[in-house]
């Protein structure tokens, strides 16, 4: 890994792609939506990296690519959540 980074999002974050590549990313807080729809340029794409996601993060996707051409890793942290 090149380099380690920390991301904190806003409250309603929108893009098109998201791409992780020889790096490793922590979402710490807030809410993204990668929403690209081709399979050929999958979203989020996360390659010879490492992705975090912890528990004040959302990431929503319609379908990803991990681990393209080198070893990769996408960690996610939750609380589980007892509804009444």
């Amino acid at each position: 890994m090149d380099s380690v980074y920390s991301v904190t999002l806003g409250a309603r974050e929108h893009a098109n792609r998201l791409v992780v590549k020889n790096d490793a990313v922590t979402f710490e807080s807030g809410d993204l939506t990668v929403d690209e729809l081709s399979f050929h340029e999958p979203s989020p794409q996360v390659d010879n990296a490492r992705q975090a996601i912890t528990s004040g993060a959302v990431l929503t996707n319609n379908h990803a690519l991990i681990g393209e051409s080198l070893r990769s890793a996408v960690d996610l942290q939750f609380y589980r959540v007892k509804l009444k």
